[in-house]
């Protein structure tokens, strides 16, 4: 099981079940969200053919930084159908 983050996901969100590839997950919808000193980025945990992708936004804030997911129903999503899979990759 491998994590990385990542600037780009659009590719990995296609792997997806049509019905899981909401616009709330995609890159665009991310990249509207961000403002000014808003970092895009996604959160990518793969192990074979199960994956879980988070978009998120990272601002830097007094040397920390705050992360959030934008605006609708963010959060991750898993193509995976095993919980025990999901919660280790989570």
């Amino acid at each position: 099981m491998q994590v990385t983050l990542v600037p780009s996901w659009d590719d990995k969100l296609s792997r997806f079940p049509a019905e899981q590839q909401d616009v709330y997950f995609t890159e665009a919808y991310v990249r509207l969200a961000a403002g000014q000193g808003s970092e895009v980025m996604c959160a990518v945990c793969e192990d074979g053919p199960n994956i879980v992708l988070l978009p998120f936004l990272r601002r830097t804030f007094r040397g920390y930084y705050d992360f959030e997911t934008p605006y609708g129903y963010g959060g991750p999503i898993s193509n995976c159908p095993d919980a025990a899979w999901n919660a280790r990759a989570l």
